[in-house]
């Protein structure tokens, strides 16, 4: 039975050939090969998939793919049954259609293959027509229904194996049998019942005389009826009889080539639903580019070996650049509309916090490979997203694939561009998580079949041909033949070419994406949200730097978690010297672990060949002199060739050496060619940035060593920055570093920093910048505190969710307005996890066995904490070997901890135990594992921990009638929120309180016998106010067989009316509870803390500290402004103020209560607010030119300052007169700087104006806040701080000193053009003067390009 569970995964003509190879005791044949054999085929496609998915999608954008998944299987389960039934065998799923062959070993001749295969459409016609699609009854949506359309051709079929990079092979078929299928399905109509099944006219000559039909004029039949039926068979005993007498294990080894990898575990046990996850990934769809005529040619009746061979090349090529970024081919196949690949990055069990990297380089790569190589030029869409990735199918034929909104965006995307001759397209979600890494064009907006709104898109393109992401050979290739010649494929249409620069593709992420702290106005504000570790360890390295001027070098490592502050730290050093000193950033990749030296070439070709030009002689001179200081014999440069861009000549010693001599010789060659650099500089110095070294191989870790060894003597400072070097960062990636990490960080000279979380008042700081407030509430801010742990990186992520998805807060003029109701319990368990954490938990959950996956499934689902015996009584597959050595594992690396430690477990503290209580070590983590798990298997393992519940509480029970003097019983009316449940036998038995029907149901004992259930450890009992019953609330409960972990308000009545409520058994209760209530008090007095706190917080940041001469300026700057207004409001109002009209003020005496309401005319300016007495609508609308009326302003609210709100809502505990009648709409605003006639007040102090219309109090409200935005210092949309929080504008690199004379020449070819004078554009107005040369001068923006880099 198990080879037939792996056999279910190929067709059953694969499975014959493995029979044919086994037969015949031949060797295994090597790709490509192929299978040739007449019979007929069927395809079917699903009419209606495509606006499913859309409608799903819009529904439930987390949910919608599982929703599909659901849907879509249960329809393919019912044809699969109707084309197993006739002995047909799904060759490939392709997305909504599938491809039917009739095996070979059915023994039937083409007729009765041909018969087969009518008889099966028109069952499915019958059978399988208008399945309906029933969407949730909260849809406002109307429900769809599923039509199949068949086509079905006869004919030769080839199968192509192809590929067989890490013996993985494809297998796609071609023919004219397929095209006739394929031509069929085309003319035939899923909304016409009578011509849903069309037969091709070789097909139909077969079988005239049996099927009824009306033939059209292009030959193609139209099936209407069969008139004489063959008997039904099965696909499975057709499967039996082939696997008889055949080796299983050799049948098992041969499937394993094709079978995926995420569902091996489960396949012996059948228990592949388990396999299924909704999950994060990145979708590639490929087309090859291979033209219609060698298509046709390929689905010839035979196929030549030329053919085939230049199939299976390509192939490679493909699964060489997608397997070296570690993804999966999910999908293969070519057909008259081309030939399309379906690569998935994210699958288990290789996913990695970068997949969209890997995947843009993968198809970078590709593209690259496939036009040197073989002319062509593909299309690829790339799209990242959540998907269902998991079985489909049933026990007869299934495969492993991937539904979702982003595959489906991915088809569209490489639609467009093929349509554009080919390149690579991504969407706006990949872009914004890999614009750091890869330079992007930006290429508009597309509409895209079912998208609402249109989709943003991107074109990445390479860097430089001399970097480390391309292969040797194309390196070769390209600088011979020139960059942009090489590179030509990452274009996408007619770009153009000034766009693209290689010298700026070796600048590194830190000039490119993160220097927003490199920028001296930006930096200066960012540095309220730097930690003093950060700043210490910034004049630490300042220091060390200096010192390495003067030839005393030294080394400095840098540890912290993820989003801490490392590349940070690295943009800070790049700043402060890459204008006095050669400063070199490096970053380590995960998918180049194992590439020799990767982190260092471009510093050696660098160094090598200064001026990029390929210089042989030049290089090699290089090369010699560092050998010589090596002492490495000249006649031996050929080792260098393993990272040199051009090929050094070798001898046959060198070509003999063992791999690891040569790259020993390579290391010390490349460490000499270092130190000559570094010996000759005489007023600088050399720095090196590597920043995530935990990614570096042992090449460059030995290389690294060898450098610290020797800075110490040379002008060399190397600032290292790594995750902490455990066992859960390092996993499968390379060799543990931990031996090379401690030698560096041990070694004499060695400087040491770790970069700690930021501390709770920094993150309130931070999450008001990411809010564009200046007060937050105390409940949110403390929730986001909570879940970030002290990681900014997390909180745009988490802001996002609650604002955009949850919904749970609106941002209203400055304001945080909170929806009411908010359960905080309650959303810490259902909060989206951020989509930070969860790329990087989804590498470390991808290394653990499918035991431990399942278990941490089962804690996220059991609640906060959890114990191993439920987990153990709840685990729902049938192996449960080793299920604590598994568990002791997810301790070791530190994914969960024991519920009473801190910190983590390790071997001094107590052993843990099976009853122990335990937690996820990052609270995020439960939330990850339940949007992992899909919908049917998370309702069917909350059962299993239900039933594992009530079973404990049961067997609790049953011991108790061993010793009833510990048992505390009475008879009770039970009432369930507010509502009665009925009379009951209520038991307090250790922490649980039972209640059974009868006495009898008690002695009787077992689970179902349990009426209700409360845990007394988890529960609330109140004093009694009513000396007749008792209140409780119960966080742990159950009810009619269900458990809820939610508050349940219960209340208990004595049974004896009038009766007081018995002591002894409120006691008892009580006891039980006193442990809860501690720690519910101290839970309280917790918060109440924490908004203490937070008032002083927000305190300290509302008092913020104007200069004298800063409020001087802004007095200044808000009088004048209002003034002029004042003036010029007769000549132009609209060019002057932003709003004026009529509104009533209040005008407070002694408390704001006992004020009066005032008539005054509002003017709204660009820095505050203006009254005026009276009416000015009519000398607005129209004076005469001739009068000069003065008006002054009776009071006015300065903008500008800190601290600014405006809100329609009245303010707590505000006692204010009552509204007048004539205006009953008010708005309420909070300003620190007003003034009273010329008098200006720095207090801070509410101001109430009304007006008559609800519209006007809109539009007021909308433009004071748009004012109040511009304005707030640091914390407006407008600042540059809330333009790195909140989106993804980049920021160009100051120009150095270094560039200074070009520049300014440059500006006086400007300032002739524009009449702008040079001396108005200093060093430090650069990029505001180019913009502003930009907006008067058109015609000049090349030179315009050249000031702003």
């Amino acid at each position: 039975m198990s080879t037939l569970a792996h056999c279910s995964y190929v067709p059953s003509a694969l499975v014959e050939h493995f029979k044919e190879l086994y037969e015949s005791k031949g060797e295994k044949i090597a790709a490509p090969f192929r299978q040739s054999y007449e019979t007929a085929v069927l395809f079917a496609d699903v009419s209606g998939f495509t606006k499913l998915a859309e409608r799903l999608a819009v529904e439930d954008p987390d949910r919608g793919h599982e929703l599909l998944h659901e849907n879509i299987n249960t329809y393919f389960v019912r044809i699969i049954r109707v084309i197993g039934s006739q002995g047909g065998d799904i060759f490939k799923f392709v997305g909504d259609a599938m491809i039917v062959l009739w095996p070979k070993s059915s023994q039937e001749d083409l007729r009765s293959l041909v018969q087969r295969a009518g008889q099966c459409a028109m069952q499915i016609k019958s059978q399988c027509q208008g399945f309906e699609i029933k969407l949730s009854k909260e849809s406002k949506l109307e429900n769809l229904r599923l039509n199949v359309k068949v086509g079905i051709g006869v004919g030769r079929i080839n199968i192509l194996h192809v590929g067989g990079i890490y013996d993985r092979l494809e297998y796609v078929p071609t023919g004219g049998a397929l095209l006739q299928a394929f031509n069929a399905e085309k003319q035939a109509d899923a909304k016409n019942k009578d011509e849903r099944v069309i037969m091709s006219p070789k097909a139909y000559a077969l079988v005239s005389d049996i099927f009824t039909a009306t033939k059209r004029a292009s030959g193609y039949a139209c099936i209407k009826e069969c008139n004489k039926t063959v008997r039904k068979t099965s696909l499975i005993h057709i499967m039996r009889s082939i696997l008889e007498g055949v080796d299983q294990d050799y049948v098992r080894k041969r499937v394993s080539q094709y079978e995926p990898a995420a569902v091996r575990p489960y396949i012996e046990s059948f228990e592949e639903q388990w396999a299924a996850e909704s999950r994060d990934v990145t979708v590639l769809f490929v087309e090859l580019g291979l033209s219609e005529e060698r298509l046709c040619n390929m689905s010839n009746e035979k196929t030549s070996s030329g053919d085939l061979n230049w199939v299976h090349d390509i192939i490679s090529i493909v699964q060489t650049a997608v397997y070296r970024y570690e993804g999966s081919i999910n999908k293969f196949l070519m057909d008259d509309k081309g030939s399309t690949l379906l690569a998935v990055f994210g699958l288990p069990p290789l996913a990695h916090e970068d997949d969209p990297l890997r995947a843009l380089f993968a198809s970078m790569q590709i593209c690259t490979e496939l036009k040197l190589k073989h002319g062509l030029y593909p299309s690829i869409g790339v799209t990242t997203g959540s998907a269902f990735c998991g079985i489909i199918g049933n026990v007869s034929r299934r495969e492993y694939t991937v539904l979702g909104d982003c595959v489906n965006l991915a088809a569209r995307l490489m639609q467009y561009s093929k349509e554009q001759h080919g390149g690579v397209i991504c969407d706006g979600a990949t872009w914004h998580i890999t614009r750091s890494d890869i330079k992007f064009y930006f290429l508009g907006k597309i509409d895209v079949k079912g998208k609402k709104k249109p989709v943003k898109i991107f074109h990445p393109y390479a860097q430089d041909a001399i970097t480390n992401f391309v292969r040797p050979e194309i390196k070769e290739r390209a600088l011979k033949n020139s960059v942009l010649d090489g590179l030509d494929s990452f274009r996408l249409g007619k770009l153009p070419k000034e766009g693209y620069n290689p010298k700026q593709m070796l600048l590194s992420e830190v000039q490119h994406s993160r220097t927003k702290f490199g920028d001296p106005r930006s930096s200066l504000t960012s540095r309220q949200f730097e930690p003093q570790l950060f700043q210490d360890a910034v004049v630490q390295i300042d220091g060390l730097v200096r010192k390495a001027i003067t030839g005393n070098g030294s080394v400095f490592v840098c540890e912290s978690d993820v989003g801490l502050g490392k590349t940070r730290l690295c943009a800070r050093i790049n700043f402060m010297w890459r204008s006095r000193a050669s400063v070199t950033y490096m970053k380590a990749h995960g998918f180049n672990v194992r590439t020799i030296l990767c982190s260092f070439r471009p510093l050696i070709i660098k160094i090598v060949d200064p001026l990029d030009e390929g210089d042989y002689k030049q290089i090699c001179a290089t090369i010699h002199e560092a050998m010589e200081k090596a002492k490495i014999p000249k006649k031996n440069a050929g080792v260098m060739n393993e990272i040199l861009p051009i090929k050094i000549a070798e001898i046959e010693d060198t070509l003999a050496m063992p791999t690891k001599d040569r790259i020993r010789q390579c290391i010390d060659i490349c460490a000499s060619i270092i130190i000559i650099a570094c010996e000759r500089r005489k007023s600088d110095a050399m720095i090196l940035l590597i920043d995530d070294a935990i990614f570096l191989n042992e090449h460059s870790w030995t290389l690294l060593n060898l450098l610290a060894s020797k800075a110490q003597y040379l002008s060399l400072f190397i600032l290292v920055t790594t995750r902490p070097i455990t066992k859960t960062y390092c996993a499968s990636y390379a060799k543990d570093p931990t031996p090379w990490y401690n030698e560096l960080v041990t070694r004499p000279g060695t400087a040491f920093k770790q970069l700690e979380p930021l501390p709770d008042d920094v993150i309130y700081r931070i999450v008001c910048q990411s809010l564009r407030v200046n007060d937050c509430p105390p409940e949110l801010a403390h929730f986001i505190i909570q879940e970030a742990h002290g990681n900014p990186n997390i909180i745009r992520d988490f802001v996002f969710i609650l604002e955009e998805k949850e919904h749970l807060f609106t941002v209203d003029a400055g304001s945080v307005i909170l929806r009411k109701g908010i359960n905080w319990e309650t959303l810490k368990r259902d909060v989206r996890c951020p989509r930070s954490v969860r790329m990087l938990a989804a590498r470390q959950l991808d290394r653990l066995s499918h035991k431990a996956q399942i278990m941490l499934k089962i804690g996220a689902l059991i609640g906060e904490t959890f114990q191993f015996w439920l987990i153990e009584e709840a685990y729902p597959l049938k192996d449960r070997t080793g299920l604590w050595e598994h568990f002791l594992n997810l301790l070791e690396w530190n994914i969960i901890m024991k519920h009473e430690e801190i910190t983590r477990w390790d071997e001094e503290a107590k052993e843990p135990t099976k009853t122990d209580s335990f937690v996820f070590t990052n609270r995020l983590m439960g939330n990850l594992l339940r949007s992992r798990t899909v919908r049917k298997q998370a309702h069917r393992l909350q059962n299993l921990i239900d039933s594992a519940k009530l079973k404990r509480a049961a067997a609790l029970a049953a011991e108790s009638l061993k010793d009833e003097e510990k048992v505390t019983r009475l008879i009770v009316y039970l009432s369930l929120e507010k509502k009665p449940v009925g009379k009951f036998l209520a038991l307090v038995i250790e922490t649980g309180l039972y209640f059974y029907k009868s006495e009898t149901e008690w002695q009787h004992g077992g689970a179902n016998s349990i009426s209700a259930y409360i845990d007394l450890s988890s529960c609330l009992v109140h004093e009694m106010v009513d000396p007749g019953c008792v209140k409780i609330d119960a966080y742990n409960w159950m009810h009619e067989g269900q458990f809820r972990e939610q508050k349940g308000a219960f209340t208990i009545k004595s049974i004896v009316e009038g009766r007081p409520f018995p002591l002894t058994f409120f006691r008892t209760m009580k006891n039980r509870t006193s442990t809860f209530e501690l720690s519910l008090l101290t839970k309280q007095r917790s918060i109440a803390d924490m908004k203490l706190r937070y008032k002083k917080i927000q305190e300290r940041k509302s008092r913020k500290d104007y200069t004298p001469s800063e409020k001087s300026k802004i007095e200044r700057e808000f009088r004048s402004s209002v003034k002029f207004a004042l003036r010029m409001v007769y000549k132009n109002p609209a060019d002057h103020i932003r709003a004026y009209g009529n509104c009533m003020v209040l005008k407070s005496r002694k408390f704001i209560r006992f004020g009066e309401w005032k008539r005054r005319t509002a003017l709204l300016t660009k820095n505050g607010l203006a009254f005026v007495n009276g009416h000015m609508a009519k000398s607005i609308q129209g004076p005469s030119p001739d009068r000069r009326i003065s008006i002054n302003a009776s009071r006015m609210i300065c903008l500008k300052t800190h601290s600014c709100k405006v809100q329609m809502e009245k303010p707590p505990k505000l006692l204010m007169a009552e509204l007048p009648r004539s205006h009953p709409f008010p708005l309420f605003i909070q300003a620190l700087l007003w003034a009273k006639g010329e008098k200006m007040v720095w207090s801070m102090k509410l101001f109430v104006i009304t007006f008559d219309t609800k519209e006007k109090q809109t539009i007021w409200k909308t433009k004071i806040r748009k004012i109040i935005n511009v304005h707030h210092h640091g914390e407006a949309s407008g600042s540059k701080l809330a333009k790195f929080y909140r989106s993804s504008a980049r920021y160009t690199p100051r120009p150095s000193a270094i560039h200074l004379a070009k520049i300014q020449s440059a500006l006086a070819s400007l300032s002739e053009v524009s009449g702008i004078p040079v001396d108005l554009l200093n060093d430090s107005e650069l990029e505001s003067g180019a913009e502003e040369i930009e907006g008067n001068c058109s015609a000049t923006g090349s030179m315009l390009s050249h000031v702003k880099e």
